[in-house]
């Protein structure tokens, strides 16, 4: 996991978080990689398998419509960053990520209204002809290209400022 010491964000950071992960979800696709992948770059940590396992979010899970990648990717990032090192830890180890991804959680519907994948592009991406068409045509830059910059931005915001929580 990565241990971060940054408890700053300079805008110029968060704006290149931010075009990262929009320049990549457009060209490439996979919105919790596409969140996740910016940090790592940005904080030179090479980690092949996180990237690997956030492909599977895309899609909201799966491609299910379920939980927004984007916010699962920002999630990842956040526990990174929050979450414990070590699961004996214990449930006191886990308190600072879950207040970070709460954070993130209720940001996120404040700014786009949902937290689903479905709700958010109107598409059944179970579908593989469906996903190809929608991840091709004008609504997944309408949608998806502007929610993963967005979500990214936020992770800064929180990992700044830290988590609040409930």
């Amino acid at each position: 996991m990565v241990k971060s010491k940054i408890v700053h964000f300079p805008e110029a950071f968060k704006r290149e978080i931010e075009e990262r992960a929009s320049l990549y979800e457009l060209e490439f696709h996979g919105c919790a990689e596409c969140v996740l992948i910016p940090f790592l770059e940005l904080w030179n940590v090479e980690n092949e398998q996180l990237s690997r396992a956030a492909s599977a979010l895309t899609g909201g899970l799966g491609r299910m419509g379920k939980t927004c990648g984007a916010l699962l990717g920002g999630a990842l990032v956040l526990g990174s960053v929050f979450g414990r090192s070590d699961p004996q830890e214990g449930v006191e180890g886990l308190i600072k990520a879950q207040k970070a991804t709460y954070d993130l959680v209720k940001k996120f519907e404040t700014e786009f209204g949902s937290t689903e994948c479905y709700s958010l592009t109107q598409c059944d991406l179970t579908n593989l002809d469906n996903f190809k068409n929608f991840v091709e045509g004008p609504k997944f830059k309408e949608v998806c290209c502007i929610i993963v910059p967005k979500t990214a931005g936020m992770v800064c915001d929180i990992i700044q400022k830290g988590p609040i929580g409930w």
